[in-house]
């Protein structure tokens, strides 16, 4: 019977290649969405996972890692000593103005970290994160040019930060906040002068423990101060994500898109598959007055879905992976997963499976006298 099916498939080309171009549009999409999704949610957190730690100290009430305030001069004292603490490093997430060349006004975000490992920054396309030792160093990321006002040579460009003139020390490349606002970063001494923090201010108080168990213990010890809240790098990654991908509806937002896709490819692989069974009702209802079984029809239908299903999802696959190519490197953060793969492959086989499932009642229905007339 898959011998009929695909003879079938390659007599009705201009049909067939509609189907497959339906299921690869909707294949496409909705591997997209899941990318863009997951692409979203790394994103998010990128500051917490890359500064890293197993602990961390913030104000009460602090809802995602960039929703951050100063905390007060002190908020450490209570873990340094902390036997099971190995280390204390204090962290600047800030948003701060800042004048373009020409005299406009915007905002940035400020992230100021001690010189050391883990690298803050992590991706360089001109210097290396050394650079910013030294007061008023600054460093930019490539795709912020036109915001910031800058032109190449960019090593050496002047840029003034909360009224403060810095130089341009460094230059990443890649590194984007979800919301396409600069990203600036800057030694701890540096970062804490143009918050207007404390010599030894910070927004975030970021511990690395001995041992991760630690961790429950000392956040209680933490939060007896009502002022402060601590949580685990895990946690306040989770936190952000769900911030940013949840309450801000981005995540209802991709979700419709992939479910609109899903349901475009339903219709247009059940309205291919339908016409295909409907226009040879007679040579299926011969087959069945020459004793094929209920079963061998329905595989007549089966094979073909399944045709569509796999090359359909192939060509949506590679049409996929040529958009993310497309993309690199750009504001669009595009990831693909083993979730995105076999989502976008469980939702080709699921529409399919629905388009069949319409032109198998038709084909169980057939009534061979009425067909064979």
């Amino acid at each position: 019977m898959h011998r009929i099916a695909l003879a079938t498939l390659l007599h009705q080309r201009a049909k067939v290649i509609a189907a497959l171009a339906g299921v690869a549009f909707a294949t496409a999409l909705m591997v997209i969405q899941v990318g863009l999704y997951d692409g979203l949610r790394a994103r998010a957190s990128v500051l917490v996972d890359r500064i890293g730690g197993d602990l961390w100290i913030m104000a009460d009430g602090t809802s995602m890692v960039d929703d951050s305030e100063l905390l007060a001069t002190g908020s450490d004292a209570s873990v340094r000593a902390h036997p099971c603490v190995t280390r204390v490093r204090p962290a600047i997430v800030a948003w701060l103005p800042y004048r373009t060349p020409a005299g406009a006004r915007h905002t940035l975000q400020l992230v100021g970290t001690e010189r050391g490992a883990p690298l803050v920054p992590w991706s360089m396309a001109e210097g290396l994160p050394d650079d910013l030792r030294g007061p008023e160093r600054v460093a930019i990321d490539e795709g912020d040019l036109s915001r910031l006002g800058l032109s190449p040579p960019l090593v050496g460009s002047r840029l003034e930060i909360a009224e403060t003139d810095v130089r341009v020390a460094a230059v990443t490349t890649g590194i984007r906040n979800v919301s396409l606002i600069p990203i600036v970063f800057a030694d701890i001494a540096t970062a804490r002068a143009l918050a207007g923090a404390a010599p030894e201010g910070a927004t975030y108080w970021v511990l690395d423990l001995a041992h991760p168990s630690c961790a429950p213990s000392i956040a209680a010890e933490v939060e007896r101060d009502p002022r402060l809240a601590a949580l685990t790098r895990a946690e306040l990654a989770a936190r952000t994500q769900h911030h940013v991908v949840t309450e801000s509806g981005a995540g209802v937002a991709l979700a419709f898109v992939a479910l609109l896709g899903l349901i475009v490819g339903v219709v247009i692989v059940g309205q291919t598959l339908f016409s295909l069974v409907r226009e040879h009702h007679k040579e299926l209802g011969m087959l069945r007055a020459v004793g094929a079984t209920r079963g061998e029809l329905a595989a007549f239908v089966g094979w073909m879905a399944a045709f569509v299903a796999v090359a359909g999802g192939a060509l949506g696959l590679g049409l996929a992976y040529l958009v993310e190519s497309g993309l690199g490197g750009r504001s669009v953060g595009l990831v693909y997963g083993p979730e995105a793969i076999v989502g976008g492959l469980g939702a080709v086989f699921v529409m399919c499976g629905v388009a069949a499932a319409i032109s198998l009642a038709s084909v169980l229905r057939l009534d061979v006298v009425k067909v064979l007339q």
